[in-house]
């Protein structure tokens, strides 16, 4: 092959002449050398070039694995701050002060005759028991906060309509005469609209991250309100001195308002 290979170069420059021959064969030598030094040199820049991309994608997936761990705390550390607002609202203290109102609070009322007594002592049991019931279901239903801003309030509303339907139900099993059950209504009115009122208002509100911050202030007004109702009620009772009179409850007869 090689053998060849030099014939055909003797038999080159014996046809072009010995010095137009040596110029040819110096040009395709500084051909083949060039030739192969750049193919080393692409080669060696190829190599250069991978080791750049692996070094680069090493470094990417890197990233991705510590961006992925700080995402990843930080979910965390959200998740752990929802739960703990989660397990807060299940132990809200509106629920355990609502025991306190029922238990301490209502007890200490100044009533002037036991039909009063009997019949506003059950009213307003029913009345906080109603809605401690019906907030504690909503709360420990965690699905209640994944909504939006409508579908929450219309959750809300329906809690405290639902609130109402049951204390007119326990009021109507207890046989409560109705007549005192409509006057007493008449009375919260007010305070009943200002709940509603409220309740728009912390909906609507921007200042809460969550559905569950509008839970805690929409329970802690609400306790507010429960709790001025039961504060006042003797002034209510005082200015319907009379107004019951003949009516019967629990085996209690009303007559002309007197101390006892």
């Amino acid at each position: 092959m090689e053998t060849s290979a030099i014939s055909d170069i003797i038999a080159f420059i014996e046809r072009v002449g010995p010095l137009q021959g040596f110029l040819v064969l110096s040009l395709l030598s500084a051909i083949f050398i060039f030739t192969r030094y750049f193919m080393k040199r692409m080669d060696k820049n190829f190599i250069e070039v991978k080791e750049m991309n692996d070094s680069l994608k090493m470094d990417i997936e890197n990233l991705k694995k510590e961006n992925h761990a700080i995402l990843q705390s930080i979910q965390d550390e959200s998740d752990k701050k929802m739960n703990a607002k989660k397990n807060l609202m299940r132990n809200h203290p509106f629920f355990s002060t609502i025991d306190y109102l029922i238990d301490v609070k209502i007890p200490g009322i100044h009533f002037k005759s036991q039909f009063k007594k009997a019949t506003f002592t059950d009213i307003l049991t029913f009345k906080l028991r109603a809605s401690q019931d019906m907030f504690r279901t909503f709360v420990s239903n965690e699905s209640n906060y994944n909504t939006g801003s409508l579908e929450f309030r219309s959750y809300i509303t329906k809690v405290i309509k639902d609130s109402y339907i049951r204390f007119i139900s326990d009021c109507e099993r207890s046989n409560i005469p109705p007549v005192v059950v409509e006057s007493f209504n008449s009375w919260v009115n007010p305070l009943t609209r200002f709940l509603f009122s409220a309740v728009e208002n912390i909906c609507d509100s921007k200042i809460y991250e969550t559905n569950i911050d509008k839970v805690n202030a929409i329970l802690n007004i609400n306790l507010a309100i429960l709790d001025e109702m039961i504060s006042n009620i003797e002034v209510y009772l005082d200015e319907i001195n009379g107004d019951f009179n003949g009516f019967t409850y629990k085996g209690i007869t009303s007559q002309e308002e007197h101390d006892d």
